[in-house]
């Protein structure tokens, strides 16, 4: 897409409440744009950003773990892809002000509790994010 479509795209989004803008981690919705007060208020994160595994994925795991004794898939792998989840979740809370829901959809999305504040297992996202709407 165009710069200009994509920003047409983006001010439509923006000004009309209720709409939804499906983008891909990493892209350019999801890392460069702001969506300043109440434009943005979820955001649904469909499994978790893991680097796509190649050559140079495996080089640089490998290295890490030789240099960080045995820390190779905690530094090239899960880092990158928490730096992604919360670089997505980053676009709804932009101020001290903002509020809104960060939905991931991947069960691993757990062992990132330590680094991702105030995470909420859910066995029912629809009634959760009801409720944290409701309130």
């Amino acid at each position: 897409m165009k710069q200009e479509e994509l920003m047409n795209t983006v001010e439509s989004f923006k000004s009309d409440r209720g709409s939804i803008l499906a983008g891909v981690m990493g892209g350019r919705l999801a890392e460069g744009i702001d969506y300043p007060d109440t434009s943005l208020e979820m955001a649904i994160i469909v499994g978790i950003p893991y680097p796509a595994p190649g050559v140079r994925q495996e080089a640089l795991q490998h290295y890490f773990d030789v240099c960080f004794h045995g820390k190779g898939w905690e530094y090239a792998v899960e880092s990158p892809a928490l730096r992604k989840i919360l670089q997505a979740a980053g676009r709804v809370i932009r101020s001290e002000n903002d509020r809104g829901v960060i939905v991931i959809t991947d069960g691993r999305a757990g062992k990132f509790a330590d680094n991702i504040p105030d995470l909420e297992l859910s066995n029912d996202i629809v009634t959760d994010v009801g409720n944290f709407f409701e309130a």
